[in-house]
């Protein structure tokens, strides 16, 4: 839900969020100019930019390294780790925007990440 207060700025608030609500007759005018898509698409790009992500070191089995990356995908920002690596295991950095698709997405992998 956008909204304005009487201070004037735009705030953005979940709609799972609201706990009650009243019909009322009166309305509210929208600000001139104001374009709901063009302010919602920045919106998100500034909510996701500004969201943590997580970082995490992964060992892999050699022999799975190419499935690991093809199940995680490059929109999972893979990148070599720093010289780890053994006979068994190579070493990679993944990031992840929040643990808990992190943990869905490492948890599928099975004994191929260690």
């Amino acid at each position: 839900m956008i909204w304005t207060g009487e201070d004037g700025p735009m705030r953005v608030d979940a709609v799972s969020d609201i706990h009650r609500a009243r019909l009322e007759e009166g309305h509210f005018p929208r600000p001139d100019g104001f374009d709901l898509e063009a302010f919602w698409q920045v919106w998100c790009e500034n909510r996701e930019a500004a969201r943590p992500g997580l970082a995490v070191r992964l060992r892999v089995r050699k022999n799975a390294l190419q499935y690991v990356r093809n199940a995680l995908g490059e929109r999972r920002k893979i990148f070599p780790a720093p010289a780890q690596d053994t006979d068994e295991w190579a070493v990679i950095d993944v990031a992840f925007p929040r643990f808990e698709e992190a943990r869905l997405r490492l948890l599928a992998l099975g004994g191929a990440v260690g």
